[in-house]
């Protein structure tokens, strides 16, 4: 019994902060948006960054990510997001305080392209950072992903983690098979019709529990497909 109080107040706990930090803060507060994630999906991002302490990072997508996940690693660390919209790129340079941040644009191969983005469009925007690590930490969260994931085994470092966002969306699930460790967080949305959301996280040598509270995740996770829907 005291057990189950124990993780019934942890959940609360982790559940009242990540709701404090990620959406009340700004839609109360006028505090700068956020990235485009709900609250356990950020706090997922946040944790690993947290334990990790990366010194080398890669995000194929920029984004309000590129402006607020940095302040959680060292000022050392090197963060290289890669952006396929010229106009977007430069919006997130001039928004950036931060020196140890890079902004590449790199326009996709192919004009013509649609949808999350073929592989053949989007050839140099993958191959853009491999002169640039190995990176401890990945995220993935721009255009061609199934392909980003292929890409990223090769470009980590020893007990490097990547993160996936809108793993809601089951196509790209067949590019981490190769990941020896890994966790898929899914919610209802992947079951609409247009999938959005859901978080995956993988490692070719780190076991996840050194670097995450899986149990705890999944637990909010339940709260958020539940009674706490409202309020994701």
């Amino acid at each position: 019994m005291a057990a189950h109080l124990n993780r019934m107040l942890e959940l609360t706990q982790a559940v009242a902060k990540n709701l404090f930090r990620s959406r009340i803060r700004e839609r109360i507060g006028g505090a700068q948006e956020g990235p485009r994630m709900r609250p356990q999906e950020e706090d997922i991002v946040r944790d690993v960054l947290v334990r990790l302490q990366p010194s080398q990072c890669l995000e194929w997508g920029s984004g309000m990510s590129t402006l607020r996940f940095p302040a959680l690693v060292p000022p050392e660390t090197r963060w290289l997001s890669v952006e396929h919209d010229r106009r977007w790129a430069e919006v997130v340079r001039r928004a950036n305080p931060r020196p140890n941040v890079a902004t590449a644009f790199v326009p996709p191969d192919q004009p013509d392209w649609s949808g999350d983005g073929p592989d053949a469009a989007f050839r140099s925007y993958i191959a853009y950072p491999s002169s640039f690590g190995p990176f401890d930490f990945v995220l993935i969260d721009g255009r061609a992903r199934a392909s980003a994931l292929r890409a990223a085994p090769d470009l980590l470092a020893d007990g490097g983690v990547v993160i996936l966002h809108d793993a809601n969306r089951t196509e790209y699930m067949d590019a981490c098979g190769g990941f020896p460790h890994q966790i898929l967080f899914q919610d209802s949305r992947a079951r609409t019709d247009r999938p959005s959301g859901g978080v995956w996280v993988g490692s070719l040598t780190r076991p996840l529990h050194t670097i995450l509270d899986v149990a705890l995740h999944q637990r909010i996770w339940h709260f958020y497909s539940g009674i706490g829907r409202p309020l994701a």
